[in-house]
């Protein structure tokens, strides 16, 4: 039973400062990673578009004889 005390006290404590603190910077990382990949993946596919598009206006610009 002395086993089981020592994990009840380990699960049901509330987090130091500074496993808080260090929470608090680990949800900020992977917050401003996911932002990042979302903004380098928005630009791609908006790079992709604006190339078929000019491609496509300059297929219909060719007038061969």
């Amino acid at each position: 039973m002395k086993g089981q005390r020592i994990v009840n006290r380990i699960v049901n404590r509330y987090p130091t400062p500074d496993e808080l603190y260090a929470i608090e910077l680990a949800a900020k990382r992977a917050r401003s990673q996911e932002m990042r990949r979302l903004l380098v993946s928005g630009a791609r596919a908006l790079k992709g578009l604006v190339a078929r598009a000019m491609s496509a206006l300059n297929a219909k610009r060719m007038h061969h004889a």
